[in-house]
């Protein structure tokens, strides 16, 4: 089975870094196929009571500082890939944005890496992984 747009999440996480791997190796497969990379990172948010709090900006900083540290290590990782790629870095909540990426992008595959997260401990801190699986129409290879 051959894929023309082929989608990896990806955090810098050793879980990720499989995934990429993986997704890596398929294309050498299919040398017309175009590899998508996505690093979507958040800013953190502090609730107190019915309130949300604001972060102050050097935290923002700090955290856009290694989301861009990611996406350029996800670019040496593919540099040597002859494909087409693409690296980019999103901001917005992960499962939301990978979604709708794929979406945008006329994704057909996705890679994603998992976090190994117990039964019981995805059911109460959730799952990035989980959520993509549930709500995608196209095919997804989880790598744990």
């Amino acid at each position: 089975m051959l894929f023309n747009n082929v989608l990896v999440p990806y955090d810098g996480t050793e879980q990720s870094r499989k995934a990429l791997e993986s997704a890596i190796d398929m294309l050498k497969l299919n040398p017309a196929a175009k590899l998508f990379v996505l690093h979507v990172y958040d800013f953190k948010k502090m609730y107190m009571a019915d309130s949300v709090l604001t972060v102050p900006v050097s935290v923002n900083m700090e955290q856009y500082e290694i989301a861009e540290q990611i996406v350029e290590e996800a670019k040496q990782r593919v540099a040597s890939l002859a494909n087409e790629t693409h690296v980019e870095l999103q901001q917005g909540t992960p499962a939301q944005m990978i979604l709708e990426f794929g979406k945008k992008h006329a994704i057909d595959f996705i890679v994603i890496g998992s976090r190994g997260l117990r039964p019981i401990g995805e059911w109460v801190l959730g799952s990035v992984s989980h959520h993509v699986v549930q709500h995608t129409q196209v095919p997804v290879l989880v790598i744990k």
